[in-house]
């Protein structure tokens, strides 16, 4: 979610509301691992899984390992990125200022 309001930022500057507070993402995050806690650990899904990728070749598991950790990478890197260009570089103004 954080990789989606840092790209927003990018093209729209938008204000922070004055009194806004990190907890009004609770309902939101609680709805989310909510989602994913029957869609996921309730279904069980892992035998199932296990069974599927099992049969796989070693080339195959290598390749799907390093999209996995590039993806990972990638998530985390883009706020951090942002953060560092626009208030070491910029000095805080937007990109069409």
């Amino acid at each position: 979610m954080m990789d989606l309001f840092a790209i927003v930022r990018v093209f729209y500057e938008y204000p922070i509301p004055a009194h806004f507070n990190k907890f009004w993402l609770v309902p939101l995050i609680i709805i989310v691992m909510s989602y994913n806690w029957f869609r996921y650990e309730r279904a069980n899904l892992y035998p199932e899984l296990r069974k599927k990728r099992k049969d796989e070749d070693d080339n195959q598991k290598r390749k799907r390992g390093k999209l996995i950790v590039m993806g990972i990478v990638l998530v985390l890197s883009i706020p951090v990125l942002y953060g560092l260009i626009r208030h070491n570089i910029m000095e805080g103004k937007s990109f069409f200022e």
